[in-house]
């Protein structure tokens, strides 16, 4: 049975969306191609080269944010920051789209915010203005209190890329990302997820201390607390 492009377009549609993504990111490479071509050979080296430079911006992320230089044997994989990444233009100018989102069963507002404003604050490279909401979020209270180490993620002017990182209150990322599989072949190639890059040893129990909310029962997970040692 042969399956249409519009309904496989929908269905990676559907899939994107049900994450819920709260922040969207285009990292622009700007990489000097020794040749332009879609060749699929050609291709698949540039997405390869694409995941082993996102796996290290992954891991750099989850350092800053949790203070630990020991993120896979110290932090649990659903504490980690999750997204899914989309590769365009692999065999000419390849870039990536990210869409972040909490791992199942973390649905707590307040995280989500933290982690927006901790994206909004690191992965835009200098001189590109943020949307007037993203500003406002910033240069509000929540902003100011959740703003993380002074620490720079990329040295964007070293590495020549570029990033824009907003937030996201509709479904329109969902279906401008996955344009390209109206006429690529291997669009499932160039889709992964950053949990991809975690290692054999990844922590997968908890990691963290978390209070309870007497009357709801929700867990919230509490940043200010250390960090439990291996069990």
């Amino acid at each position: 049975m042969t399956i249409s492009k519009i309904r496989l377009r929908q269905s990676w549609f559907e899939l994107l969306n049900q994450e819920t993504p709260f922040a969207a990111t285009t990292i622009q490479f700007n990489r000097n191609l020794s040749r332009i071509s879609n060749d699929r050979a050609h291709v698949d080296r540039n997405v390869q080269w694409v995941k082993q430079e996102l796996s290290a911006v992954a891991f750099l992320l989850d350092k800053i944010y949790f203070n630990t230089s020991h993120v896979e044997d110290r932090v649990s994989k659903t504490d980690r920051f999750e997204a899914i990444c989309v590769v365009e233009k692999a065999g000419v100018n390849p870039h990536v789209h990210i869409l972040w989102f909490l791992s199942k069963g973390r649905c707590e507002p307040w995280e989500t915010l933290n982690r927006r404003i901790f994206l909004l604050r690191l992965l835009n490279s200098p001189g590109i203005p943020l949307e007037d909401r993203d500003a406002k979020l910033l240069d509000g209270p929540a902003g100011k209190k959740a703003t993380p180490p002074s620490s720079e993620l990329i040295d964007w002017q070293r590495k020549g890329w570029s990033a824009v990182t907003k937030s996201i209150y509709s479904d329109g990322w969902s279906n401008y990302i996955t344009k390209e599989q109206g006429y690529v072949e291997d669009f499932s190639n160039r889709v992964f997820w950053l949990s991809d890059f975690h290692e054999a040893g990844q922590r997968i129990a908890p990691t963290r201390f978390y209070t309870v909310d007497k009357h709801t029962g929700a867990r919230h997970l509490n940043l200010d607390a250390p960090l439990i040692p291996r069990r």
